[in-house]
């Protein structure tokens, strides 16, 4: 009797086992029909090459340290200023230089030249007339005193207006400007500089004043909050120039998408999902 149940016990075991071997076998057929691939293809570092290469053609910038890395498979690792190559099917031939990609990073992202992004004024109207902001550029270097940011786009009154800081200045921060309508000038006068910082958007006072403009305007502040993440986020839905080199030495030029890293200020590119110049990238 005690064998014949064991027997049963066994058979229920070898038919559970064989059930779910057949269920992962699906599984993996369905993966593969649907998007080439393997189920182990995804895992971080089982596809990577003893050649130095891996199927994933990905790099991220990170704005705090102001670097460039490659994914190997299973980690982030520095690019540094060599030349690399991915073995994603669409990047085989394709040389990747890390000081051009960071550069190309870096002019996308914080747009220099205001190719990308206009200056954009933010007026309160019915919120608090009289006022508004100016959200004028990102930052592409950290200052240690916003002072010697501020001295080489002002004229000596408004530096001397503006003179000491309340804090100093981080790469990737928004410049916010507080102008009052009215006075000699067209544009008004200038009354201090904020900046939003973080990706979640913290407005921080960097210019003295007697003052703070937001203090209990809780509506005005999440306005010029949202404003000034949108107007930052604006260049992620354009694509990105790349430039590499083929074996052979030739230059090409391809665009792809630059997307936030969900919950990190960093960038991350996939160099072998080329897109149209334009095209409209999807915000990450």
């Amino acid at each position: 009797m005690i064998l014949e149940k064991k027997g049963i016990i066994v058979q229920q075991l070898t038919t559970v086992v064989l059930v779910m071997f057949l269920l992962v076998l699906m599984i993996m057929l369905f993966t593969r029909a649907q998007t080439g691939h393997w189920i182990p293809d995804f895992i971080p570092g089982f596809n990577q090459t003893g050649t130095g290469r891996t199927e994933l053609a990905l790099v991220r910038y990170v704005i705090s340290d102001d670097r460039v890395d490659y994914y190997d498979g299973a980690n982030w690792r520095a690019f540094g200023d060599t030349s690399r190559q991915f073995s994603a099917e669409t990047t085989t031939n394709n040389i990747y230089n890390g000081t051009v990609l960071k550069q190309e990073m870096r002019e996308h992202y914080f747009d220099p030249r205001g190719r990308l992004r206009n200056a954009e004024n933010v007026e309160f109207y019915d919120l608090f007339d009289g006022y508004y902001i100016r959200i004028s550029e990102v930052i592409s270097q950290s200052y240690e005193t916003s002072q010697s940011w501020w001295e080489v786009r002002w004229t000596q009154d408004i530096v001397n207006y503006l003179s000491g800081s309340v804090r100093a200045l981080q790469r990737g921060d928004v410049i916010l400007e507080l102008w009052k309508h009215g006075g000699t000038s067209e544009v008004g006068q200038l009354q201090a500089i904020y900046v939003l910082r973080s990706v979640a958007g913290e407005i921080l006072r960097i210019s003295r004043s007697s003052s703070d403009f937001f203090d209990e305007k809780v509506a005005v502040r999440e306005l010029v909050r949202r404003k000034a993440i949108a107007w930052r986020e604006s260049v992620l839905q354009q694509p990105m120039r790349i430039t590499y080199n083929l074996e052979s030495g030739e230059e090409q030029i391809d665009y792809v998408c630059l997307k936030r890293i969900t919950g990190t200020e960093d960038l991350v590119a996939e160099l072998d999902n080329n897109v149209d110049v334009n095209s409209r990238c999807e915000e990450a």
